[in-house]
């Protein structure tokens, strides 16, 4: 993706976001306090959200619209910094219920990552979210109802949509099947 392409896509969800910025704070208003407790109460199964990337800007654009509506929120900076927080959620007790990973290269590290969720934590969803074109690379590594895929531009009401049709599979208690085949190896969730 072109630096011009990133940073358009960049102020375009900016922009979304700086419509919820204006006074008086959304945060304070009656309508919007009532609005984020019940979203968070539509949310269940998706509280606790972990969100990779390497461009600063487009991650805390999107942990600020996620935490304001009512998501728990973390982030990092890669895929060790990434594991190293899964693992110790985990081992907390309070484990990370899904994963947005912004790609924007290093294909091969992505797919190592999505088959080490699904091998060592596979109860956490994936939401994978390119400006790379086509997604035929990644798609075949999620599970339907559980991991989803999105390509960029992507706005603010389209990333809560799909994250709710996550929370719906995971209410439905959607299977682990055999999803894929990566180096000659089967890849189970």
């Amino acid at each position: 993706m072109s630096v011009e392409v990133h940073k358009g896509i960049c102020e375009y969800f900016f922009t979304i976001m700086a419509q919820s910025l204006q006074y008086p704070p959304p945060q304070h208003t009656a309508v919007h306090t009532q609005n984020q407790r019940l979203r968070s109460m539509m949310f269940f199964h998706v509280q606790r959200i972990l969100v990779i990337d390497e461009d600063v800007e487009m991650m805390f654009a999107i942990i600020r619209h996620l935490r304001r509506n009512g998501f728990m929120m973390d982030s990092a900076f890669g895929y060790e910094e990434a594991r190293q927080k899964i693992t110790a959620a985990e081992q907390s007790g309070q484990p990370i219920d899904l994963v947005i990973r912004i790609v924007n290269t290093h294909r091969t590290e992505c797919i190592e990552f999505v088959q080490w969720i699904h091998g060592q934590h596979s109860a956490t969803s994936i939401i994978i979210i390119s400006g790379l074109g086509n997604m035929d690379w990644i798609t075949p590594l999620l599970i339907p109802g559980k991991d989803a895929a999105a390509q960029n531009p992507l706005t603010p009401e389209k990333l809560l949509d799909i994250i709710g049709e996550l929370e719906n599979g995971k209410e439905r208690g959607v299977p682990s099947p055999l999803i894929g085949e990566w180096g000659g190896q089967a890849i189970t969730a």
